[in-house]
């Protein structure tokens, strides 16, 4: 319990300098050889979000999700929990891993929720057995990332997915208001990088973030 204190308290909220808005987000788990990225992404993304908002003085359903979520919170540890449910060959969307957690430690419904384009098919759209997890919205794509913008500038970080592959937003690179890129955190290599923004719209098949 101590040590999740003092985790907190490392945790700030959003951070700007310069063109950059960044939330604090912590180690970045490498996924290995799995295709756990549904399930890493979301980890993060839930991590992220539930640390600053502790931080800013949320209820007890934050402080539940932080003691489930803290014991994870390492690449040894997740791919036991992980491997405890799953296959390492398991595909599946974020939403999975938001049931999974709700139902194992019977937590409160975090309030998430899937946006998909409305522009096109999204491949991601009928992959998730837990579908009915999460309230789903059909958006365009410029609408949906306008959306993530927004909410970063909350404290609240993204997964985003293409086809293959889930990752977390938890930043934005402003040329004046316009998003020229997006800071992505990526389970494989557990690294951080920058995306372009065009390149980002082009690829969206699924978002998971709060309303």
């Amino acid at each position: 319990m101590r040590r999740l204190l003092a985790l907190c308290l490392l945790w700030t909220l959003t951070a700007a300098r310069g063109g950059e808005l960044l939330l604090p987000i912590g180690e970045v788990l490498d996924q290995s050889g799995t295709q756990w990225c549904w399930a890493y992404s979301a980890f993060h993304t839930l991590r992220t979000y539930n640390y600053l908002a502790m931080g800013s003085g949320s209820d007890g359903d934050v402080w539940d999700w932080l003691i489930a979520l803290q014991p994870l919170n390492s690449n040894s540890e997740f791919r036991k929990y992980m491997g405890a449910h799953f296959s390492s060959g398991r595909t599946g969307n974020p939403q999975d891993f938001i049931a999974l957690m709700k139902k194992e430690f019977k937590l409160q419904d975090p309030g998430w929720k899937a946006y998909y384009p409305s522009e096109r098919r999204s491949v991601r759209a009928a992959r998730s057995p837990e579908e009915e997890a999460l309230p789903v919205e059909r958006l365009g794509s410029g609408e949906i990332l306008s959306h993530v913008t927004d909410n970063v500038r909350k404290g609240i970080p993204a997964v985003y997915c293409n086809p293959p592959h889930c990752m977390m937003i938890y930043g934005v690179q402003l040329d004046g208001d316009t998003v020229t890129h997006y800071a992505i955190a990526d389970s494989v290599g557990g690294v951080t990088r920058m995306t372009a923004a065009s390149k980002v719209a082009q690829q969206l098949d699924l978002v998971v973030t709060l309303p």
